[in-house]
């Protein structure tokens, strides 16, 4: 399983709104008429600042894994993820595309916040929690989510911490 695709994703748009439905969740979902490989494509296909985008990264940290909500254009910061987690930097890194998409069931660059095989400890930019709203992946290159920042760390049980490169 190399190079799994879209039509592989563990759930569908519509599962990951029904997901969010039964925790009294409202989400919308948003569909446009091409796939949105890029968090500028998508905000500007659906209206958005690129700021209101989030960026669901399945990062490593010694043997687990972990999920990184980033916020627009952010890039994940692996030194300050060792902080964060006590450990060198050599501990930590992204997941390769196959090891994110084997975890989650998704694959990387549409990848949703929450719906995964199995609940990951999240970590979230403080960035995305200034936002009332976010907008992210649902495992359909061409339909994304929506809802409230509150009913995001609702959904993730995620924590704030400062791991993306400061400017």
């Amino acid at each position: 399983m190399t190079n799994p695709s879209s039509s592989q994703s563990l759930r569908s748009p519509a599962e990951l709104r029904e997901i969010a439905a039964a925790r009294g969740i409202a989400a919308t979902l948003h569909h446009a008429s091409q796939p949105m490989p890029t968090v500028e494509a998508a905000a500007a296909a659906i209206g958005v600042p690129v700021e209101a985008m989030t960026k669901n990264i399945v990062c490593i940290v010694g043997e687990a894994a972990i999920l990184v909500i980033a916020a627009g254009r952010a890039r994940i910061d692996d030194r300050a993820l060792a902080r964060h987690f006590g450990v060198s930097r050599g501990k930590t890194g992204l997941a390769r595309p196959e090891q994110a998409y084997a975890i989650t069931g998704f694959v990387v660059g549409c990848m949703p916040s929450f719906g995964h095989r199995v609940a990951l400890p999240t970590l979230v930019d403080p960035a995305v929690l200034r936002l009332e709203r976010v907008y992210g992946g649902t495992g359909d290159p061409a339909v994304l989510i929506s809802l409230a920042t509150a009913d995001l760390l609702a959904l993730t049980g995620g924590q704030a911490a400062e791991v993306v490169r400061q400017g």
